[in-house]
């Protein structure tokens, strides 16, 4: 994501503003256009939700994932 582990305490908007000083970090959140989360029921909803509103203030798009479509696979156990 372009952010340290941490990032998540700090918030998206504080996160945002790290990511946008790394160019390569906002091409690859720019150019991204289809997100494979693989395990997705792995992943914990409090680190989704900062994903998808990063991905949102990153690419300047106030739709879902900032338009990014998902491709979400695993089960649900």
């Amino acid at each position: 994501m372009g952010v340290s582990a941490g990032a998540v305490d700090g918030g998206a908007e504080e996160a945002a503003a790290a990511v946008m000083r790394k160019r390569d970090a906002v091409d690859r959140w720019r150019r991204t256009r289809v997100l494979v989360l693989d395990e997705v029921s792995m992943i914990d909803g409090r680190l989704f939700d900062f994903a998808e509103e990063l991905a949102r203030r990153v690419r300047g798009l106030d739709r879902p994932f900032g338009g990014i479509q998902l491709v979400l696979c695993g089960d649900f156990f």
